[in-house]
């Protein structure tokens, strides 16, 4: 998939939580625990299921700044990322556990840690991978909205969207690179990465402000300085330096949008 994560019209941040919290939900009904009240059942789950899939979202969020991490195949990252945020989950799962159990802290130690990581680890990094499958897959979640629907206006889903950014660096987009199912946005005042796909920041940005040139990048009309054939694709020159690759299938209609809209 290019590097992209095209989870569709729904926010992948709320794909993640809200499949979470259903699942602290059901393992709370099944658990079949009658020793607690049910609330102290289901704060338990909910914390053991919202609390990985925060550190597993964190946890590759972080991974993504590490030089090379996001060229590596995406099912071997999901999978390293996957590792990484279920052993950082292991204590915590652990003090959840003699917290809401009262258990003696006596008991607390090496081997109970060591014990605790063995069984969190696999289940937690395979959930992962599942959660992740549909969208690598080619899958994508389709929202129908009837012809009378009500549709947020584009300021304000353009203003949402810049909210997502770290408050340094919010400001106009001048692109953005889909990294697996997180966006780098490089805006004036900086850059910064959101839980987001690319799609639906487009449909969020103005639609004269720039245009998908590849399937992994979208680039502000005004941060262009020239376009150059590189092979059989061509190459965006950005008055910054950088470089935005434009793919084979784009050329012409990104050709055509520069020679109208930026100047020679």
């Amino acid at each position: 998939m290019n590097g992209q994560f095209d989870i569709g019209n729904i926010t992948p941040s709320r794909y993640f939580f809200c499949i979470a919290a259903v699942l602290g939900l059901l393992f709370a009904l099944v658990s079949g625990e009658e020793q607690r009240a049910f609330w102290q059942v289901l704060l338990q789950w909910q914390m053991q299921t919202l609390l990985p899939m925060a550190l597993l979202v964190g946890t590759h969020i972080s991974l993504l700044r590490v030089a090379g991490f996001a060229a590596l195949n995406p099912w071997l990252a999901l999978l390293l990322s996957g590792l990484l945020g279920a052993s950082v989950f292991a204590p915590f799962a652990l003090m959840v556990e003699f917290w809401l159990e009262s258990r003696p802290a006596a008991e607390l130690g090496w081997h109970s840690l060591a014990h605790e990581w063995a069984g969190v680890t696999p289940p937690v990094t395979l959930a992962w991978l599942a959660l992740n499958a549909p969208w690598q897959l080619g899958y994508r979640v389709v929202k129908k909205h009837s012809p009378g629907g009500l549709k947020a206006e584009p300021d304000a889903a353009f203003a949402e969207f810049v909210r997502l950014l770290p408050a340094p660096c919010r400001g106009k987009p001048l692109w953005i690179k889909s990294e697996l199912h997180y966006l780098k946005v490089v805006t004036e005042h900086g850059s910064g990465l959101v839980l987001y796909n690319l799609m639906d920041a487009i449909k969020a940005l103005p639609t004269d402000a720039g245009m998908q040139v590849h399937r992994s990048y979208w680039v502000a009309f005004d941060a262009i300085d020239r376009m150059q054939r590189q092979g059989r694709q061509g190459e965006l020159i950005l008055t910054s330096g950088e470089r935005v690759p434009v793919s084979r299938q784009r050329y012409q209609q990104v050709t055509a949008a520069i020679s109208a809209r930026v100047p020679q």
